[in-house]
Formats: structure tokens, C-alpha cells, sequence
């Protein structure tokens, strides 16, 4: 069995078996470390949407409240809709169209890029288990041709995130409906 073991969760590379075992996370803001790879999983809701590319000790997901004490650590929310299903798209983006109150400005925020893109599971997590930070970095920068402000969601997409500040990311949607979504995801903050 070609097993391995990562910070969080621990993935079976053949797809086999891939519930992630659970740890207790900190609530605490606690930032990416440049060069760190971090493979983990998260879960989010329509109470909890904002997406944070923290060190994985930290939860990803939070408040929306939040946003102001993250600062450019806030990268990504994702909007539920009852009708339209759900969406992802930059913190910064969903001020600039009012879908949140406009506390959060360029500048206090990293922008975020987001993109579907053409990689099929599979191939997610053989990145995912790889731990090759500019790997990552080239496939999020291939994917970003085609960015877009509004990512709608489905299950086995993967999506593309990069960041102004640096952080390059992947995440497989698991689960998806109505009020929450299951990802999968890696990401690393590289200096360039």
C-alpha cells in the first residue's frame, strides 16, 4: 500500500481510504511560514466561509467577522446560495461587489486569483502527496490563464489560488450542497 504521511491529514495516494484523521486546530491566527508545505483538509459553511491559507495548526476556516483581524491572511469566500449553489471567490472581489461590507479594502486584504482548473483528482493528489512547493506553484500559475472572480463549485473540481502576498494553493472540492463544502487542499507561501 503506498501510503503517505503528510502534516495533516494522512492520504492514501491511491484515492483507497481517504478519510483524514482529525486533529484539534487553534482558533489563533497563525500565518504561513515561507517554504512550508501544507496539505490538509477543512470544511466550511454558511457560518463560516472565509477560507485562510494559515499553517496548519490553524483552522482555514472562519467568521466572517473575522476578516478585519485576518488582514492578508483572509483569501477566499465562499457564497452559499440555495438556489445557484455554491460559489468561490476572493475576500477582496466580494467587497468590491458588496457582498460584504466594504471593511475590507486592496490593501488591508492580499488579492486572490482563483481558477477552476483541468487537473482530474488523481492528479491533485499526487501533488498533494508530492510536497513540491514550486511543482505547485507552476500548476497554479498554468491554471491562472483563465482566472476569474467567481469560481461555482462541484464535486472532484480542483481550483487554483495565488495570492499578491505570495501563497500558492490547490483544493479538491470532496463534498459539496447547499450550506457547506469538504475540500481538500494544499498550499505553500514561496518569497519570489
Amino acid at each position: 500500500m503506498n501510503t503517505v504521511v503528510l502534516d495533516r491529514p494522512t492520504i492514501d495516494t491511491r484515492m483507497e481510504n481517504t478519510e483524514p484523521k482529525t486533529h484539534t486546530l487553534s482558533d489563533e491566527i497563525i500565518p504561513a511560514v515561507p517554504g512550508e508545505y501544507y496539505a490538509y483538509l477543512s470544511e466550511f459553511s454558511d457560518k463560516k466561509p472565509v477560507y485562510a491559507l494559515l499553517k496548519c495548526k490553524s483552522n482555514k476556516n472562519r467568521l466572517k467577522v473575522d476578516l478585519l483581524n485576518l488582514g492578508n491572511e483572509a483569501n477566499i469566500l465562499f457564497l452559499f446560495d440555495l438556489d445557484k449553489g455554491v460559489k468561490a471567490c476572493s475576500v477582496v472581489d466580494a467587497s468590491d461587489f458588496g457582498i460584504i461590507n466594504g471593511s475590507v479594502k486592496s490593501g488591508i486584504c492580499d488579492d486572490t486569483l482563483i481558477s477552476e482548473t483541468n487537473i482530474s483528482p488523481e492528479e491533485f493528489y499526487r501533488i498533494y502527496a508530492e510536497r513540491d512547493a514550486q511543482l505547485l506553484a507552476k500548476v497554479c500559475k498554468k491554471a491562472h490563464r483563465k482566472s476569474t472572480a467567481f469560481v461555482s463549485l462541484k464535486p472532484n473540481m480542483v481550483v487554483s489560488v495565488i495570492t499578491t502576498g505570495g501563497k500558492y494553493g490547490l483544493f479538491l472540492v470532496k463534498n459539496v450542497d447547499r450550506i457547506s463544502i469538504k475540500i481538500d487542499a494544499c498550499h505553500v507561501l514561496l518569497q519570489e
